[in-house]
């Protein structure tokens, strides 16, 4: 990344490889994946910059971590709430959400 500044595609790999399951390291990645899809938005590449979106998202979904997920969704709504995409990603939202809620409730 040093070497190569705002090349689109070193920062998004840079931030699926850190965020990825064997790296895990979801927040160093998110920096980079956000960046990405800024870079993606200024070179109109809409396929890219769409994907790394729900790239993000699911990030945050797939650490349990509801209330960023929430804050990133309302901004990216409108750039993404007409694709089926979307949906889906609300539907495992909520599902995730529901097994939260039910296993939390069980304990108690």
């Amino acid at each position: 990344n040093e070497e190569y500044p705002a090349n689109s595609k070193i920062v998004s790999r840079l931030g699926r490889t850190l965020s990825n399951h064997v790296v895990c390291k979801p927040v160093e990645g998110r920096e980079f994946l956000k960046e990405a899809i800024e870079l993606f938005d200024k070179e109109h590449n809409e396929q890219q910059y769409v994907s790394h979106i729900f790239y993000y998202l699911y990030n945050f979904l797939n650490h349990d971590e509801f209330n960023l997920l929430e804050t990133e969704l309302e901004n990216f709504k409108k750039k993404i709430e007409h694709l089926p995409d979307y949906f889906c990603l609300l539907g495992r939202y909520y599902e995730k959400l529901n097994k939260t809620v039910l296993l939390f409730t069980s304990v108690y």
